[in-house]
């Protein structure tokens, strides 16, 4: 048992994933992935819940390019689709923009990312990997309508010190809250503010 599933279950999962690289710094990746598990279903005649066959499938294609030695473009589109053997479906997308920069002159980087994604419901949700101050890691799932913002940037203050600052912005035009129980937001955007000063002894 585990989440979601409270009887023995087995399952199939596959990926496939093809790349190329071009000659003028651009390389372009695309991805599917395919996954079918046994998962609960509520039966609101039994309270016990029953269980059936779900499918997850989801589609990416990733486009970079260096137009210089300090300058990147990240660009990326991805689906979703889940389905269960009562024909219920529900899909998600998601597409961001993404601008690294390095300035040659300065021991600063700079990330910028703008998102816009929607999906039906926290089954279709997309994963995207964001970038993040040290050490720590970032994966949202993101679902329902709406679009992020975040920029990130850190200063090697000396070879041993640098500091770094993230600041993000999340809005769903739909919604009056955000989040459950304590995380409870009043209004339809979040904003987060991160500050790290690291120094190595």
């Amino acid at each position: 048992m585990k989440y979601q599933i409270y009887t023995p279950c087995s399952g199939i999962e596959y990926r496939i994933k093809l790349s190329k690289e071009f000659i003028n710094n651009t390389s372009i990746s695309i991805q599917y992935r395919y996954r079918s598990k046994t998962g609960n279903t509520p039966n609101p005649d039994n309270r016990i819940s029953t269980t059936d066959d779900k499918e997850l499938q989801n589609l990416y294609f990733h486009l970079q390019h260096q137009s210089n030695d300090n300058l990147i473009f990240n660009s990326r589109i991805a689906l979703s689709k889940y389905s269960t053997i009562n024909n219920i479906d529900t899909v998600g997308f998601l597409m961001y923009q993404e601008i690294i920069y390095t300035p040659v002159s300065l021991p600063l980087s700079i990330a910028a990312r703008y998102t816009i994604f929607q999906a039906d419901d926290y089954n279709s949700r997309i994963y995207t990997y964001e970038r993040d101050l040290v050490y720590e890691f970032s994966t949202p799932a993101f679902y329902g309508k709406g679009s992020k913002f975040y920029i990130l940037a850190t200063f090697n203050i000396s070879n041993r010190t640098s500091i770094g600052i993230k600041y993000s912005w999340l809005y769903y035009p739909e919604k009056t809250t955000i989040g459950s129980n304590a995380d409870m937001i009043e209004g339809n955007h979040k904003q987060e503010f991160k500050i790290q000063l690291r120094s190595n002894f």
